[in-house]
This record gives C-alpha cells, structure tokens and sequence, in this order.
C-alpha cells in the first residue's frame, strides 16, 4: 500500500509540468494568424512572438508569453476589417521595441501581465483596462493613447516618463498609480478611489479636461501624426479636429531630443472641423533623427505631439553649396544634377543645373537646393 501511495505521487510530479510555447517571428507583412508570414507558425497563446513586419491582427488573442514588436514591425487592425481586443494576461509580456501598435478595439493587461513602451514608440487603443498588480512602462517620447475609457484597479502601478493621453474618461481604484516624470492628460473626466493616483494626486478631476504631471500634454485635438514612405522620401501626414483654432503648424526635427529645429512650416488652413495635412522633410539627417509637431494656437498655449523616430539611409552621392552662407553666387558639386530650389514653406522657386548659380535676385532667408540624390541648406545674406 505504501507503494502504491509512492508510485501515485511520483506520477503526479511527473504530469505537473509548464508547456512553454515556441518561438516564431514575422517573415512577411499581413495576417497575424497566416502561417505563412512566420518562421515557426502562427502564433498562439504562451509562444514569444516577435513582430518584424507590418501585421494585422484578425483574432481575439491572449498573449501570455512574450509579443515584442520590433523595429520596422508594427501590429493594427485589419484594414477596413472587424476589430478584435487584445489581451496580455498571466505573466504575459508586450514589449514596443522601436515598433507601434495600434487597435480601434480594447486591451485588457491583467494578473502580474507587464508591458513596456520604448523611447518614441506609440501604443494606441480603443480602450484599456488594467488590474492586478500589472506593471507599465513608458519610456521617455514614448505615448500611450486610449480613445475611450482607462481603467486601473487593484495595485496597478504605471510608471510614465513620455505621454499618456486618454479621449474619455479614466477611473482609478485600490492604490493604483502613475509616477514618473511624463504627463497625463484626458479630455474626460477622471475618478480618484481608495488611495490612487496620479502623480502624487488624488482629487477628483471633473468636468474635462484634466493634466497631470509634467511638460506638455498632447494636443486633445491631434487625432493622429504619423509617417509614410512615397517613393523612398518620407512624408509626414496629420489630422487636427479643430483646425480654425489654429495659426500655423512647424514640423520640427532633432538628432538629440534636445535641440529642435523648423523644418517645415504651414499656415492653418482654418476650416471648420478637421483638416489633414502632409509634408516632407527637404532636408532629412543621414541615419536616425526625431520629428514632432510645433502647433501653435491663436487662444491657448503651444502644444507638441509625440515624437516619432525616422532612420534614413546615406546618400550614394555627396551634395554639397558652397560658399554657405553667401550673398549672390553659389557653387552646387554636382554640376549635371538638376535641382529645384525650395523656400521653408517647401514653395518651389526655381529650377535650374549644378554649377555656379546666382542667387542675387533672391531676399535674404533659408533656402534649399533640392535633387534626387539629396538637399543642402542655403543661407543667403
């Protein structure tokens, strides 16, 4: 008998085990649950998944391994699809490692689940619920968008040092918190219950809209700035809800997050409702630099957007003006190239050859000589 008793515990160790899911990353944009754009399968629940390429998400899914989105990955909805809500549960991890992830349905992040948002990558859903003990991430730039309503609860902690920015109400409870040193701002109302809060407060915030923290918040009214490829240049393209309050709009790029220079500048086209807008960088920096929007208002403070991060390659040719700055004549290197030459408005002033050009018709200002091997930037004095 005793034995027995031995041998039955024995064989009850022996089928106590954890199934660890497999591995697999995208090959190949499209379905999230074609086979065929993965290395290993399709993903399922409890496998790490790295997202490389431009996916879509066509199931309701669980992930309770590891989803990492990586850089040039991205995960959104089936375009003009149905919408499905995400779930990260049970110790499960969503990583945003230089790759966005945007869902018009809901995210539930429950029971010790962690996600982090890396420098300068967006998270944006329908809405969001987070309970039991999850853990948040948000690093520096990077934003976190709920258009609907937020929900923390039962010792949630989200420590923010970029952006959070909810178009709804946000109801916090049961020492949730928000910490850090980024900003919370909502265009509903926000709800304080049995000891949370938002960066040290807990006073009810009622009617919207409600900041917290500190910086800027993001503008309530930019519904979405983000970036695409035309022909290898990047253009930038946006969407402003209450456009008549606005004067102008400055894309503005950086190599350091720290110092900030106008690379484009537009009037507010000032109509009723939204207006969209794009535009391109006529100079862009080799290798990696950062853009956002500078808006500024005729009633209310400046506001910026999120921070987006562009990698561009080296030119194969090199372009250079000389001298720069100048006060008529310039010399362009590459004398069998043709250029147009832009003002900061990207308004095309003339068209000519390489070589010396004479400039001294020109009123002093920036100017930019531009081919298709490159820009330069031109001061006339």
């Amino acid at each position: 008998m005793n034995q027995f008793k031995a041998l039955l515990l024995f064989s009850c160790a022996l089928i106590s085990f954890q199934l660890l899911g497999k591995t697999t990353s995208s090959v190949s944009s499209g379905s999230f649950i074609t086979s065929g754009n993965w290395n290993n399968g399709a993903p399922v629940t409890g496998d790490s998944i790295n997202v490389n390429h431009q996916m879509y998400l066509d199931v309701i899914f669980d992930v309770t391994g590891a989803l990492v989105i990586q850089t040039g990955g991205s995960l959104s909805d089936t375009a003009g699809g149905s919408t499905y809500p995400l779930q990260i549960t049970n110790t499960g991890k969503l990583i945003l490692n230089g790759g966005d992830l945007s869902l018009e349905d809901s995210i539930l992040i429950r029971n010790t689940a962690s996600v982090v948002i890396g420098a300068c990558d967006t998270l944006t859903v329908g809405g969001a619920k987070l309970e039991n003990n999850t853990t948040f991430t948000i690093a520096a730039c990077a934003v976190f968008i709920v258009n609907g309503t937020f929900q923390m609860e039962n010792s949630n902690g989200i420590d923010c040092d970029g952006f959070i920015r909810i178009n709804g109400n946000t109801i916090t409870r049961n020492a949730a918190s928000i910490t850090g040193s980024g900003n919370f701002s909502t265009s509903g109302t926000v709800t304080f219950l049995n000891t949370s809060s938002i960066y040290g407060i807990n006073t009810n915030c009622t009617p919207g809209p409600c900041n917290f923290g500190t910086g800027f918040p993001l503008p309530l009214e930019l519904l979405n700035f983000g970036i695409v490829d035309i022909d290898g240049e990047f253009h930038f393209e946006w969407t402003y809800i209450q456009d008549e309050d606005i004067k102008e709009y400055r894309l503005q790029r950086s190599g350091d997050l720290q110092m900030w220079m106008d690379v484009f500048q537009t009037d507010s086209k000032e109509q009723s409702g939204s207006a969209d807008y794009r535009c391109s960088d006529p100079m862009p920096m080799e290798h990696t630099s950062y853009y956002r929007l500078k808006i500024l208002s005729h009633n209310t403070p400046t506001a910026f957007s999120q921070v987006i991060e562009v990698s561009q390659s080296s030119n194969t040719k090199q372009m250079n003006a000389f001298p720069n700055p100048t006060t008529d004549l310039i010399y362009l290197s590459c004398v069998d190239c043709f250029y147009e030459l832009l003002d900061l408005r990207s308004n095309r002033l003339d068209v000519f050859q390489g070589g010396k050009v004479d400039l001294g018709h020109l009123p002093s200002g920036l100017y930019i000589p531009r081919s298709k091997m490159g820009t330069e930037r031109i001061t006339k004095l």
